[in-house]
């Protein structure tokens, strides 16, 4: 097919044909006045068709140019998310995704307009060649006009939805912009070591002065956002050495590595603690639990194994009735409770049951010096709770009485009790957790007594069997 059929046969609806009877009403003069009416009507097309390509042309120019400089544009990023209010962080992660979006659109929108003009381009060519040879192509008896639509530029309803998203995404992105201009930079992104100071300062009010504990407050996950959210030399040291815990021997280089962690969080110590005492001690505690929270946010399951399997025989034990195991005379029990099974009792049991809650808890902790915490005060719970049964048992009991220790014997038999009603597999993974990763050299007289028993209690666990209990009551 020619190109001049081609352009009747694609564009028959954006031509409208012309009569002599149209041009004139003097059928006398219709054949000369129409010939020159007719070369008029199409040199005006063909100038209209020139103008309107150049039109095209330059759009079309505009349009890659605009491509180009998105395409070139860099990637805007989160940058340090530096405030407290994680609200105000996710919005400037939203900032980001909507100006990667604006970009994506944008670059859709050049598409939808180059390669639209290109058509225009070539459908002004073809017309171009209708009319600029038009006694060749056009019959003589016949004119055309290019109808005045053909002239528009309309992209189309897909052009038209992403050119308001862009509007509407735009409108978005400077309303967050205002917004995170008018917020307050918090003192630990713009004076980390005043910010410290300050916190260290502070937690020396709540301290556990009697075994050198600092409790975890919410400062420090602000600490921890300062070290992170950013590149530093803090967190750039702890990396490196999470890193070296991927290709450690956990049997053979476990101590070597807790001397590692140790000398590491001294280093982190700001130029404006004081190197001893109380601050010293706060400012190794938090340091501590920042190491231990990327460690085990890298890699837990390597920090604590599955002991799922190992603990497999106890789940037969925790079903044995309370009789089978050794419980102090004095404590309060009914006939019935003997034949209750020792999970059941001792989650039953008030006063137990919050130590059973504190020994869970300490399996929840990321770092050994928390664990050992919750593991000391789970044992002085039993401790009291022992006590508390005891005076009940024996109504006219003293002040002085109720105020002695319990025997090792009495306390392990209820520490024994506290495991078994509790969530065996983390509890003997928490302790090949304390085994290997606990600074023994670094810690009080409490959390050392919390850590023996804790490792003395599971190995005992490890040997125990149903059969075995039920023989040694048998046999009584």
């Amino acid at each position: 097919m020619s190109d001049i059929a081609l352009v009747f046969n694609k564009f028959e609806n954006q031509l409208e044909p012309i009569t002599p009877s149209m041009l004139c009403r003097n059928l006398t003069n219709q054949i000369h006045s129409f010939t020159s009416k007719r070369t008029a009507i199409h040199n005006r097309m063909v100038s209209k068709l020139l103008d309107f390509g150049n039109l095209i042309q330059k759009k079309q120019e505009k349009a890659i140019y605009n491509l180009g400089e998105v395409s070139r544009r860099r990637l805007c990023k989160v940058g340090p998310l530096c405030f407290d209010n994680n609200i105000i962080n996710m919005k400037k992660r939203e900032l980001v995704f909507i100006n990667r979006k604006i970009l994506e659109l944008l670059i859709k929108k050049y598409n939808i307009e180059i390669y639209y003009y290109f058509d225009r381009i070539n459908q002004v060519k073809l017309f171009l060649t209708l009319f600029s040879n038009d006694s060749a192509s056009i019959p003589l008896d016949k004119a055309f006009r290019i109808i005045d639509k053909f002239f528009e530029i309309d992209f189309g309803q897909n052009h038209h939805k992403i050119t308001n998203k862009i509007k509407s995404l735009t409108s978005r992105h400077q309303s967050i912009q205002n917004y995170l201009k008018n917020q307050h930079i918090p003192l630990w992104f713009t004076n980390f070591n005043k910010f410290f100071q300050e916190n260290v300062k502070k937690n020396k009010e709540k301290m556990d002065m009697g075994i050198s504990y600092a409790f975890p407050l919410e400062f420090e996950n602000s600490i921890s956002r300062a070290i992170f959210c950013q590149r530093t030399i803090q967190g750039a040291k702890i990396d490196q050495l999470v890193e070296k815990f991927s290709k450690l021997d956990i049997e053979k280089e476990s101590e070597h590595f807790n001397n590692e962690v140790i000398d590491l969080c001294t280093q982190l110590i700001p130029p404006n603690i004081k190197r001893n005492g109380v601050e010293q001690n706060i400012s190794l505690i938090i340091f501590y639990r920042i190491f231990f929270d990327r460690l085990y946010e890298k890699y837990s399951q390597k920090l604590i194994p599955d002991f799922s399997k190992s603990v497999e025989q106890l789940y037969d034990i925790t079903k044995l009735q309370l009789k089978y195991f050794h419980i102090p005379k004095w404590f309060h029990l009914q006939p019935e409770d003997l034949e209750k099974p020792i999970s059941e009792f001792f989650q039953n049991d008030q006063l137990l049951k919050e130590t059973t809650l504190l020994i869970d808890e300490s399996t929840f902790a990321t770092n050994p010096i928390d664990a050992l915490y919750s593991i000391h005060k789970s044992l002085l719970k039993i401790h009291k709770s022992g006590l508390i049964h005891g005076s009940n048992e024996n109504n006219n009991s003293t002040h002085d009485e109720n105020s002695k220790l319990l025997s090792f014997d009495d306390l392990f038999s209820l520490l024994i009790g506290v495991l078994l009603s509790s969530n065996l597999t983390d509890v003997f993974g928490l302790c090949h957790f304390l085994e290997k990763f606990a600074p023994k050299n670094c810690l009080s007289n409490p959390f050392e007594y919390a850590h023996a028993g804790i490792t003395a209690l599971v190995m005992h666990c490890k040997n125990l069997t149903a059969d075995s209990l039920i023989k040694a009551f048998n046999e009584k």
